[in-house]
């Protein structure tokens, strides 16, 4: 999990003690989920500066599972 500091948390002092990922690096994993379609249905895993791109895990039951791959199947949700 990544933990960007936003104003969302009024106590700055929350943020001393974890490891912080800029938004640059999270701007930068969208670019490039945008960019490169070979991405898609990947999960993003941000750390620091860095992204790396793994498999889904899978899905919780028989049922989700045919939900989505009926969306992926229509090609819209």
């Amino acid at each position: 999990m990544y933990v960007t500091e936003t104003n969302i948390s009024s106590d700055h002092s929350l943020f001393k003690s974890m490891v912080l990922t800029p938004m640059s690096t999270a701007t930068r994993a969208v670019a490039q989920l945008l960019a490169d379609p070979g991405l898609t249905g990947k999960v993003a895993e941000l750390h620091g500066e860095n992204v790396t791109f793994a498999e889904p895990p899978p899905y919780v039951d028989e049922d989700t599972g045919r939900n989505i791959e009926m969306f992926w199947t229509l090609g819209y949700a």
